[in-house]
């Protein structure tokens, strides 16, 4: 808020406003200002104050175009790269539940297997004792 420079009190609304330009360096930057023009309601001064501004640069119709051109293709590429990454998301989602599905499938298979060598250990046990039955009841 611009104070009065003459009182010091603050002036809230200006009385008129404008906008004024400079050539602001050598690189052809021009710095525009947004001016207010303010009148003390305690003491009539007026006075302006800078209420905003900004740097500006010119530039050629053809690089304004071609800068524009270059967006429209970044901002085009940009949504392709993200196509692609929810298709890459997606089959990462998709393999990942076939990981698990397999290693379901391989820790089932490994149960069965175990159950069939434990019952074929059992089956040669009794096997075992059987024979050396026999062999016992051969030797008598």
């Amino acid at each position: 808020m611009p104070a009065c420079p003459r009182c010091k009190r603050i002036v809230k609304t200006p009385i008129q406003t404008f906008t004024h330009l400079t050539e602001s360096d050598r690189k052809g930057a021009v710095l525009e200002q947004n001016v207010g023009y303010y009148e003390c309601s305690n003491c009539g001064e007026k006075f302006p104050y800078v209420y905003g501004r900004q740097k500006l640069k010119l530039i050629s119709v053809a690089e304004l175009e071609k800068l524009e051109k270059s967006l429209s293709d970044a901002k085009a590429e940009n949504k392709v790269l993200k196509d692609k990454l929810d298709d890459s998301e997606s089959g990462a989602a998709t393999l990942s539940s076939e990981v698990a599905e397999l290693q379901k499938t391989i820790a089932l298979m490994g149960q069965h297997r175990l159950e069939g060598l434990r019952m074929d250990v059992d089956a040669l046990k009794h096997e075992k004792i059987k024979l050396e039955r026999e062999i016992a009841r051969i030797a008598m």
